[in-house]
């Protein structure tokens, strides 16, 4: 995968902070009103996201954890898709708004009762920056509550290789466990990096991969695949490789902020694509550069191939898309240049 370094500033209106996306300033702590900087943040967040440093910046007061992230992992993406909705990953470049940072409790509370995730916005994010959302897409005349197979985006050939696809906003998010970011985390550090924490539930309570963090077989999970083992740990969450996954519900207290109303979304850049039965074969993204996703569909090979351009108006980002063979229902044809809000939802 082709992958360029890139730089991004995010502000807020309020002057709440300003967040660099830079490897060589990923230390800079920004000059601002807050009292969040990335000093506060606790050693093991910081390790947490290291490895995703160019993509990824933290910041955090006593009560929050502030992230913001392109939301594109560094591995792979889209390969081995077959059920396609024609969309392909845009990296998500903030705007000036709170509202497009993810707010991370970093004390969360145990609620009275389980709160049902929907379907329709994230239930976690990863360490890598990387929306988590439920197992079940949302259903014609409402949100995805409940766990369906028929609604499995797993199932109906919907992911790809690392169980993940893009969105309808053009947005990449896992459904499942995220295979290749702990396959690369592996090959970094080792067997035992599988056991860590792979990121937070927007309730704040961490979540684990497929064992325990010393490698033992996760039990008494509970509806939420959930459980506090009474070691000193607390409670967290855990993938499984059945369905469905990863979390239904949240154990937690669930901020306003996270709610699926208010979580960070990208605006539509095209019309939404129709279903396709295709095979994605290759990906190659580019931060800055030419993106090309290649596919085959009724025996004949597609790509779309597409870059992003200057915009003279400063609220909106815009690419150019090249389109070659795309099946019936797609969002675009031939050669076009399309734009969408940075401030995320229109």
């Amino acid at each position: 995968m082709n992958r360029s370094r890139a730089i991004f500033a995010i502000a807020s209106t309020a002057a709440i902070f300003v967040l660099v996306l830079s490897a060589e300033l990923w230390s800079t702590q920004a000059s601002a009103s807050t009292s969040a900087t990335y000093a506060k943040c606790s050693t093991a967040n910081k390790s947490l996201v290291s490895p995703f440093k160019s993509t990824v910046s933290i910041m955090c007061d006593s009560k929050f954890m502030y992230v913001s992230s392109l939301e594109v992992p560094n591995d792979e993406m889209m390969v081995g898709i077959t059920g396609w909705n024609q969309q392909v990953p845009l990296p998500f470049v903030m705007s000036d708004q709170l509202s497009t940072l993810w707010k991370i409790p970093l004390r969360p509370v145990a609620s009275k009762a389980s709160t049902p995730t929907t379907g329709v916005g994230a239930t976690a994010l990863l360490i890598n920056g990387v929306p988590l959302f439920n197992a079940t897409k949302p259903s014609q005349n409402g949100n995805q509550s409940a766990y369906n197979p028929s609604a499995d985006p797993k199932l109906i050939g919907e992911l790809d290789n690392c169980d993940g696809h893009a969105g309808r906003g053009d947005d990449y998010h896992y459904h499942a466990y995220p295979k290749c970011m702990v396959d690369d985390l592996v090959s970094a550090n080792g067997a035992a990096a599988k056991n860590k924490q792979l990121g937070w539930a927007l309730d704040g309570y961490p979540i684990l991969g497929l064992s325990e963090f010393n490698g033992k077989p996760t039990s008494k999970l509970d509806a939420c695949l959930g459980h506090d083992l009474k070691n000193g740990m607390g409670y967290h969450y855990h993938f499984t490789s059945a369905p469905p996954y990863s979390p239904m519900c949240f154990h937690g207290v669930l901020h306003a902020e996270n709610n699926p109303e208010h979580q960070p979304a990208a605006a539509p850049i095209r019309k939404p694509g129709q279903p396709a039965k295709v095979l994605i074969t290759a990906m190659d993204f580019n931060l800055t550069g030419a993106s090309t996703l290649k596919f085959t569909s009724n025996g004949l090979a597609g790509s779309i191939v597409y870059q992003p351009v200057d915009s003279a108006d400063q609220t909106k980002q815009c690419w150019q898309f090249e389109y070659v063979n795309p099946p019936a229902g797609s969002p675009g044809s031939g050669s076009q240049v399309v734009c969408r809000n940075k401030s995320g939802r229109n």
